[in-house]
């Protein structure tokens, strides 16, 4: 990490608001992260936000905010798992963008364990331009939230209308496993042997 360090600051310093700016800037904040150097990855991280916002790139703003959230949540701080997402999605003008993030948001509720929570941002989802991945996202944890709240036969509702949504084919496999967890929630055997097979 020392060397990846030093090569980011090198390229920061050299090229500040060049193309790679905020690449630099986000593999040096995981850098120092990684050393357990907290301080300065949190405000590098934060620099990284900014830097990313400037040149409109939101792939790098997802990853800055899932690791802020990632800390927050390690703390046991909802508020601040959720607050940076929040912020973008006010900040944001990109439809498709917003949705991705809403759905980010949904799940930092849903693995918590807060599913009220995450069904009411979940359902916030189709209020922007979500796209098929956001779509399918929203509602596949929907069901599982069902799930976990012995809602199963609206789960199984749920399942059912992913399954025959052609768009979502190549996810299957996603659906399937949930489905497994619908059936243990039915049965209350974790060691059903059907279900194990």
């Amino acid at each position: 990490w020392i060397p990846s360090q030093q090569k980011c600051i090198e390229l920061i310093e050299r090229y500040t608001d060049g193309d790679y700016s905020p690449d630099a800037h986000l593999l040096l904040s995981k850098d120092y992260l990684l050393q357990r150097k907290i301080s300065q990855g949190k405000q590098t991280l934060s620099r990284t936000i900014d830097i990313a916002w400037y040149k409109e790139r939101y792939d790098i703003l997802s990853e800055a905010y899932r690791i802020q959230a990632e800390m927050a949540m390690e703390d046991g701080d909802l508020d601040g798992a959720v607050a940076p997402y929040k912020q973008a999605i006010a900040q944001s003008e990109d439809g498709e963008i917003r949705a991705k993030w809403q759905v980010d948001v949904a799940s930092v509720y849903y693995r918590m364990g807060h599913y009220e929570l995450a069904e009411q941002a979940f359902n916030k989802v189709d209020d922007y331009t979500p796209d098929i991945l956001a779509e399918f996202e929203s509602q596949l944890y929907r069901g599982a939230r069902l799930v976990r709240l012995g809602r199963l036969d609206e789960a199984e509702e749920v399942f059912n209308e992913l399954d025959d949504n052609s768009n979502f084919d190549e996810w299957k496999s996603y659906i399937a496993s949930e489905r497994l967890a619908l059936e243990r929630a039915k049965t209350g055997d974790l060691n059903d042997p059907t279900l194990i097979a």
